[in-house]
């Protein structure tokens, strides 16, 4: 199963802001919307797509265009489902731990939905 099959875009904060993660999205097609540190060099030094993000990023409205300042909405159904289910799967292998990721998520649409 190939990741770029099932995503179009990748929205990340800073933490991932590194040539490498940038070269390998770039290189299965999708489009990344890393935040890029404050400091950075519009230079590519091995990274073309890095510097097109910290160009892109210099416009102060790049946040609000780009659906950037929508990623606190996926952090709080996170933090939300953490809060109500546990941080921790009790899934050992990986095709189990999806399942029980599928269970608990579809619980919690249940939830909100009545």
């Amino acid at each position: 199963m190939n990741a770029s099959e099932y995503l179009i875009f990748l929205l990340s904060d800073s933490a991932y802001d590194s040539r490498d993660n940038f070269n390998l999205i770039a290189q299965h097609g999708l489009k990344s919307f890393i935040r890029v540190r404050k400091n950075s060099s519009t230079l590519s030094k091995g990274s073309p797509f890095r510097r097109l993000a910290a160009i892109e990023q210099r416009d102060a409205n790049w946040s609000r265009k780009s659906g950037y300042n929508k990623r606190w909405l996926v952090e709080s159904v996170f933090s939300s489902i953490k809060r109500t289910f546990g941080e921790s799967l009790s899934s050992r292998k990986f095709n189990y731990a999806v399942r029980e990721m599928i269970i608990i998520v579809s619980l919690f649409n249940l939830f909100h939905s009545l």
